[in-house]
Protein backbone atom coordinates (compact mmCIF):
# COMPACT_ATOMS: atom_id res chain seq x y z
CA UNK A 1 0.00 0.00 0.00
CA UNK A 2 1.17 3.54 -0.82
CA UNK A 3 0.18 6.32 1.58
CA UNK A 4 0.08 9.97 0.50
CA UNK A 5 -0.37 12.93 2.86
CA UNK A 6 -1.61 16.17 1.25
CA UNK A 7 -0.78 19.36 3.16
CA UNK A 8 -0.98 22.90 1.88
CA UNK A 9 -1.86 26.55 2.39
CA UNK A 10 0.11 26.73 5.64
CA UNK A 11 0.89 30.45 5.09
CA UNK A 12 3.73 30.42 7.59
CA UNK A 13 4.54 34.04 8.48
CA UNK A 14 0.90 35.09 8.78
CA UNK A 15 -0.31 36.05 12.25
CA UNK A 16 -3.45 34.03 11.52
CA UNK A 17 -1.74 30.80 10.45
CA UNK A 18 0.25 27.84 11.68
CA UNK A 19 3.32 28.56 13.83
CA UNK A 20 5.22 26.69 16.58
CA UNK A 21 4.69 27.96 20.15
CA UNK A 22 8.04 29.71 19.80
CA UNK A 23 10.25 30.19 16.78
CA UNK A 24 13.59 31.86 17.32
CA UNK A 25 12.62 35.06 19.22
CA UNK A 26 8.92 35.10 18.28
CA UNK A 27 6.16 33.79 20.57
CA UNK A 28 2.98 32.43 18.99
CA UNK A 29 -0.44 33.89 19.72
CA UNK A 30 -3.19 31.85 21.36
CA UNK A 31 -4.76 31.36 17.93
CA UNK A 32 -1.51 30.04 16.47
CA UNK A 33 -0.97 27.75 19.45
CA UNK A 34 -4.43 26.28 18.85
CA UNK A 35 -3.66 25.63 15.19
CA UNK A 36 -0.29 24.14 16.15
CA UNK A 37 -2.13 21.73 18.46
CA UNK A 38 -4.11 20.51 15.44
CA UNK A 39 -0.83 20.12 13.51
CA UNK A 40 0.67 17.95 16.26
CA UNK A 41 -2.51 15.87 16.27
CA UNK A 42 -2.13 15.34 12.53
CA UNK A 43 1.48 14.19 12.91
CA UNK A 44 0.45 11.73 15.61
CA UNK A 45 -2.63 10.37 13.85
CA UNK A 46 -1.14 10.01 10.35
CA UNK A 47 2.11 8.37 11.41
CA UNK A 48 4.49 7.23 8.69
CA UNK A 49 3.64 8.21 5.10
CA UNK A 50 5.28 7.19 1.85
CA UNK A 51 4.88 10.56 0.15
CA UNK A 52 4.28 14.04 1.58
CA UNK A 53 2.56 16.21 -1.05
CA UNK A 54 2.93 19.96 -0.50
CA UNK A 55 0.00 21.82 -2.06
CA UNK A 56 1.57 25.29 -2.29
CA UNK A 57 1.41 28.56 -0.33
CA UNK A 58 3.53 27.03 2.40
CA UNK A 59 4.71 30.50 3.40
CA UNK A 60 2.78 33.79 3.31
CA UNK A 61 5.40 36.01 1.69
CA UNK A 62 6.06 39.68 2.38
CA UNK A 63 2.44 40.78 2.78
CA UNK A 64 2.50 43.53 0.14
CA UNK A 65 -1.21 44.34 0.24
CA UNK A 66 -1.26 44.84 4.02
CA UNK A 67 2.23 46.35 4.24
CA UNK A 68 3.15 43.48 6.54
CA UNK A 69 0.57 44.38 9.21
CA UNK A 70 -0.87 40.85 9.25
CA UNK A 71 2.49 39.11 9.58
CA UNK A 72 4.61 37.98 12.50
CA UNK A 73 7.53 38.15 10.08
CA UNK A 74 7.94 39.44 6.54
CA UNK A 75 11.36 37.79 6.25
CA UNK A 76 10.90 35.08 3.61
CA UNK A 77 14.03 33.22 4.70
CA UNK A 78 12.75 33.12 8.28
CA UNK A 79 9.36 31.88 7.08
CA UNK A 80 11.05 29.08 5.12
CA UNK A 81 13.10 28.04 8.16
CA UNK A 82 9.95 27.93 10.27
CA UNK A 83 8.02 25.95 7.64
CA UNK A 84 10.85 23.43 7.40
CA UNK A 85 10.78 22.94 11.18
CA UNK A 86 7.06 22.18 11.01
CA UNK A 87 7.27 19.88 7.97
CA UNK A 88 10.16 17.88 9.40
CA UNK A 89 7.86 16.85 12.25
CA UNK A 90 6.14 14.57 9.70
CA UNK A 91 7.56 11.08 9.19
CA UNK A 92 7.78 10.67 5.40
CA UNK A 93 9.92 8.73 2.94
CA UNK A 94 9.65 11.12 0.00
CA UNK A 95 8.24 14.59 -0.58
CA UNK A 96 6.99 16.45 -3.65
CA UNK A 97 5.84 20.05 -3.99
CA UNK A 98 3.58 22.07 -6.24
CA UNK A 99 4.12 25.85 -6.35
CA UNK A 100 1.46 28.17 -4.91
CA UNK A 101 0.06 31.60 -5.74
CA UNK A 102 2.59 34.04 -7.16
CA UNK A 103 1.50 36.69 -4.65
CA UNK A 104 2.87 34.54 -1.83
CA UNK A 105 5.81 32.76 -3.44
CA UNK A 106 7.19 35.89 -5.18
CA UNK A 107 9.50 35.70 -8.18
CA UNK A 108 12.38 33.57 -9.39
CA UNK A 109 13.53 31.66 -7.45
CA UNK A 110 10.12 31.44 -5.85
CA UNK A 111 9.86 30.62 -2.16
CA UNK A 112 8.02 27.32 -2.65
CA UNK A 113 10.83 26.25 -4.97
CA UNK A 114 13.50 27.14 -2.41
CA UNK A 115 11.58 25.34 0.34
CA UNK A 116 11.15 22.24 -1.83
CA UNK A 117 14.87 22.16 -2.49
CA UNK A 118 15.71 22.54 1.20
CA UNK A 119 13.25 19.79 2.15
CA UNK A 120 14.74 17.45 -0.46
CA UNK A 121 11.64 17.10 -2.60
CA UNK A 122 12.16 14.59 -5.39
CA UNK A 123 9.67 16.26 -7.73
CA UNK A 124 8.33 19.81 -7.96
CA UNK A 125 6.63 22.21 -10.37
CA UNK A 126 3.49 24.19 -11.15
CA UNK A 127 1.67 20.90 -11.64
CA UNK A 128 2.53 17.38 -10.53
CA UNK A 129 1.66 14.12 -12.24
CA UNK A 130 2.02 11.33 -9.69
CA UNK A 131 1.72 7.61 -10.32
CA UNK A 132 1.69 5.23 -7.33
CA UNK A 133 4.11 2.37 -7.82
CA UNK A 134 1.39 -0.21 -7.21
CA UNK A 135 -1.18 1.32 -9.56
CA UNK A 136 -1.88 1.91 -13.24
CA UNK A 137 -3.70 5.18 -12.43
CA UNK A 138 -2.36 8.73 -12.03
CA UNK A 139 -2.91 11.76 -9.78
CA UNK A 140 -2.95 15.36 -11.01
CA UNK A 141 -1.95 17.99 -8.44
CA UNK A 142 -2.00 21.77 -8.86
CA UNK A 143 -2.50 24.67 -6.47
CA UNK A 144 -4.88 27.15 -8.03
CA UNK A 145 -8.61 26.75 -8.50
CA UNK A 146 -11.34 29.34 -8.97
CA UNK A 147 -13.00 30.62 -5.78
CA UNK A 148 -16.21 32.66 -5.52
CA UNK A 149 -17.77 34.23 -2.43
CA UNK A 150 -20.94 35.16 -4.34
CA UNK A 151 -21.62 31.72 -5.88
CA UNK A 152 -21.08 29.87 -2.60
CA UNK A 153 -23.81 27.33 -3.40
CA UNK A 154 -21.68 26.03 -6.28
CA UNK A 155 -18.58 25.27 -4.22
CA UNK A 156 -18.19 21.84 -5.79
CA UNK A 157 -18.42 23.21 -9.34
CA UNK A 158 -14.77 24.16 -9.79
CA UNK A 159 -13.31 20.76 -8.88
CA UNK A 160 -16.12 18.94 -10.74
CA UNK A 161 -15.25 20.98 -13.83
CA UNK A 162 -11.59 19.92 -13.53
CA UNK A 163 -12.69 16.29 -13.40
CA UNK A 164 -14.82 16.69 -16.52
CA UNK A 165 -12.09 18.57 -18.41
CA UNK A 166 -9.65 15.75 -17.64
CA UNK A 167 -12.06 13.34 -19.32
CA UNK A 168 -12.70 15.62 -22.29
CA UNK A 169 -8.98 16.20 -22.85
CA UNK A 170 -7.77 12.71 -22.10
CA UNK A 171 -6.01 12.32 -25.46
CA UNK A 172 -3.90 15.48 -24.88
CA UNK A 173 -3.20 15.38 -21.13
CA UNK A 174 -3.84 11.77 -20.14
CA UNK A 175 -6.33 10.12 -17.84
CA UNK A 176 -6.36 10.89 -14.09
CA UNK A 177 -7.95 8.82 -11.38
CA UNK A 178 -7.56 11.63 -8.87
CA UNK A 179 -7.32 15.44 -9.10
CA UNK A 180 -6.29 17.54 -6.09
CA UNK A 181 -6.29 21.32 -5.72
CA UNK A 182 -5.53 23.82 -2.93
CA UNK A 183 -5.86 27.62 -2.69
CA UNK A 184 -9.54 27.88 -1.67
CA UNK A 185 -9.00 27.20 2.08
CA UNK A 186 -12.08 25.00 2.30
CA UNK A 187 -12.68 21.31 1.68
CA UNK A 188 -14.96 19.76 -0.93
CA UNK A 189 -14.93 16.28 -2.46
CA UNK A 190 -16.46 15.11 -5.75
CA UNK A 191 -16.49 11.59 -7.15
CA UNK A 192 -17.69 10.14 -10.43
CA UNK A 193 -17.66 6.50 -11.42
CA UNK A 194 -14.19 6.75 -12.95
CA UNK A 195 -12.39 9.49 -11.02
CA UNK A 196 -12.46 11.69 -7.94
CA UNK A 197 -11.17 15.05 -6.83
CA UNK A 198 -11.05 17.40 -3.90
CA UNK A 199 -9.99 20.83 -2.72
CA UNK A 200 -7.57 20.40 0.17
CA UNK A 201 -8.16 22.18 3.50
CA UNK A 202 -5.68 24.73 4.85
CA UNK A 203 -3.76 25.82 7.97
CA UNK A 204 -4.77 29.49 8.14
CA UNK A 205 -7.72 30.94 10.07
CA UNK A 206 -9.87 33.91 9.04
CA UNK A 207 -7.76 36.84 7.93
CA UNK A 208 -8.94 40.47 7.60
CA UNK A 209 -9.27 39.81 3.85
CA UNK A 210 -11.73 36.97 4.48
CA UNK A 211 -13.61 38.97 7.10
CA UNK A 212 -14.22 41.65 4.45
CA UNK A 213 -15.74 38.93 2.25
CA UNK A 214 -18.44 38.31 4.87
CA UNK A 215 -19.42 34.89 6.14
CA UNK A 216 -19.25 33.07 2.82
CA UNK A 217 -15.58 32.08 3.01
CA UNK A 218 -14.84 30.55 6.39
CA UNK A 219 -11.66 28.40 6.27
CA UNK A 220 -11.55 24.73 7.17
CA UNK A 221 -8.28 23.55 8.68
CA UNK A 222 -6.92 20.08 8.08
CA UNK A 223 -5.34 17.57 5.71
CA UNK A 224 -6.16 14.62 3.47
CA UNK A 225 -4.69 11.14 3.12
CA UNK A 226 -4.83 8.92 0.05
CA UNK A 227 -4.05 5.21 0.32
CA UNK A 228 -3.58 3.08 -2.79
CA UNK A 229 -3.61 -0.67 -2.24
CA UNK A 230 -1.88 -3.27 -4.40
CA UNK A 231 -5.17 -4.35 -5.97
CA UNK A 232 -5.69 -0.74 -7.16
CA UNK A 233 -8.24 0.16 -4.52
CA UNK A 234 -8.03 3.89 -3.78
CA UNK A 235 -9.13 5.09 -0.37
CA UNK A 236 -9.44 8.81 0.44
CA UNK A 237 -9.73 10.19 3.96
CA UNK A 238 -9.96 13.73 5.33
CA UNK A 239 -9.53 15.17 8.81
CA UNK A 240 -10.72 18.71 9.39
CA UNK A 241 -10.61 21.05 12.37
CA UNK A 242 -12.80 24.05 13.05
CA UNK A 243 -11.12 27.42 13.43
CA UNK A 244 -11.50 29.01 16.89
CA UNK A 245 -14.65 31.20 17.01
CA UNK A 246 -14.26 35.00 17.10
CA UNK A 247 -14.22 36.81 20.42
CA UNK A 248 -17.59 37.90 21.82
CA UNK A 249 -18.03 41.35 23.28
CA UNK A 250 -20.22 41.32 26.38
CA UNK A 251 -21.99 44.65 26.91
Amino acid sequence: MSKYLFVGDMHVGSSYALMPPKFESTIASNLQKKIYGYWKQMVKDVGKVDVLVLMGDIIDGVGKNSNGREMWSTDVDKQIRCALELLKMIDFDKSVAVYGSEYHVEGNLNADQVLARELGCTYQGWELILKPQNSREKIHVSHNISVSSSAWQYRTTAIARELMFSLLNEREIGMYKCIVRGHAHYYVFVQYSSNMGWVNPCWQARTPYLVKKGLALVPKLGYTVLEVEDNDIWRHDVRTFSIPPPEVGVL
